[in-house]
């Protein structure tokens, strides 16, 4: 299965999550970003947006879930 984890890899990454799990500095930065951030802004007329913004197949904004919720656009 392509999709599936080697056993190494699969151990990489249960270390990365505790360490981010754990890591109450960068839980306070993904909090901080969750409450006052966003994926695009309007500035002076320009449409600025984050480079990883998640689209449909017709190119409008996708709706994600996030901790049980659903965001989309402006969200």
């Amino acid at each position: 299965d392509p999709y599936s984890f080697t056993d190494q890899e699969a151990e990489i990454m249960e270390r990365l999550s505790k360490a981010f799990m754990g890591c109450e500095k960068l839980q306070r930065h993904m909090k901080f970003l969750l409450a006052k951030g966003s994926l695009y802004k309007v500035y002076n007329n320009n449409l600025l947006y984050h480079g990883c913004v998640p689209l449909n197949e017709d190119g409008t904004l996708k709706s994600v879930e996030i901790y049980g919720k659903k965001y989309r656009g402006r969200a």
